[in-house]
């Protein structure tokens, strides 16, 4: 069994935690765009006067800013279709999407998708297993959250299904 793992084969420790970063000249030509986009600047403009701060500053710093990943809950997946994987993410302005892949251990894909939107404001994402591994198979669950000026941020954690 992986030293890492914990009950059931969970995985206590992340393996790693990936941002993609912009430049700040990369963040002004985000600027430029979103200005030139009506429905995009109504965004930042709508979360600007919520927060009583130029529209600019809220433009660069959602494009200087990735998204973070505050948790992947693995609690109720064990290695079958149907199963959930929870993950908590947060962003500066908007989060646009998280999605899952799990691997092999030959870096094979196993699936990959989409996770659901939270329920409710604060609410995990989840996403829904589509396949079974075999018992004492290990995996990397990699999860990837995107926000809307396509920053993003992966967290990969490993998980070993235990035999049933």
């Amino acid at each position: 069994m992986d030293p890492g793992a914990g009950q059931n084969g969970r995985s206590k420790r992340g393996l790693g935690r990936v941002c993609e970063r912009r430049t700040p000249e990369e963040a002004e030509t985000y600027y430029h765009q979103v200005m030139q986009d009506p429905v995009a600047l109504a965004d930042y403009e709508e979360v600007a006067a919520e927060r009583g701060c130029p529209v600019r500053e809220i433009i660069l710093q959602d494009a200087l800013t990735p998204p973070v990943i505050e948790r992947v809950d693995l609690s109720g997946y064990a290695g079958r279709a149907g199963d959930i994987i929870r993950v908590w993410a947060t962003d500066d302005f908007m989060l646009m999407g998280v999605s899952v892949e799990i691997q092999d251990g030959h870096n094979n894909s196993v699936e990959t998708g989409v996770a659901d939107i939270p329920e409710f404001e604060g609410g995990p994402w989840c996403y829904r297993a589509t396949s079974t591994i075999t018992d004492n198979q290990l995996v990397e669950i990699s999860v990837l959250v995107v926000d809307v000026a396509v920053n993003m941020t992966t967290k990969m954690e490993l998980f070993r299904r235990v035999s049933s």
